[in-house]
Formats: structure tokens, C-alpha cells, sequence
């Protein structure tokens, strides 16, 4: 079998699929015992919404976090799933600034 060629071309990207904002964001998640609401981290992470929304919706994509409207408000609770437990497991020996 050959080996599989790593290297970039000039003027293409790497694709990181996680930064750290996105491992403190699953962090938070996993550490709760109840519900949390979006409204709810973005205090406990001083970000502003539309920034943890944009973060959010790439963590629903990849199945590493579910989102959950709550009847009767616009709130949406957010909950970590396996996969995104995984993925912390994954990453726990890097150090997160």
C-alpha cells in the first residue's frame, strides 16, 4: 500500500474540526448536573450570543452537542451528547487557556 501524501498545496487550509473555544463550550456542558441554557453559558463564558451560536451550530452538526427548545419560551437548552463526552475524553491531556 503507498503511503498517503499529508502535505498541503499552496493556498489551501487546514480544517480544524475543534478549537479550544469549542472544548471549554463541551467542558462546560459535561460538568453540569442540570439543564443549561445557551443564555446560560454565554454568561459563564462572557461571550456574546451570536459568537456561542456560531460555535453551537457546528457542534450540533458534528452530534456533539443536542439542542432542546423549552415549551413556552424561545430558550433553547443545550445538552452534551456521547459523542461530544468522547471527544472530551479525546482532548483531556491539552491544556485549555
Amino acid at each position: 500500500m503507498a503511503p498517503v501524501k499529508c502535505e498541503r498545496n499552496i493556498g489551501e487550509r487546514s480544517f480544524i474540526v475543534l478549537n479550544d473555544l469549542d472544548l471549554k463550550i463541551l467542558n462546560v456542558l459535561n460538568k453540569q448536573k442540570k439543564d443549561i441554557l445557551i443564555m446560560d453559558v454565554t454568561q459563564i463564558l462572557k461571550l456574546s450570543h451570536p459568537s456561542l451560536k456560531k460555535h453551537v451550530r457546528k457542534l450540533t452538526r458534528f452530534g456533539f452537542v443536542s439542542k432542546h427548545p423549552v415549551p413556552k419560551t424561545r430558550g433553547i437548552i443545550l445538552r452534551i451528547t456521547s459523542n461530544g463526552k468522547l471527544q472530551l475524553k479525546l482532548f483531556k491531556n491539552i491544556p485549555l487557556n
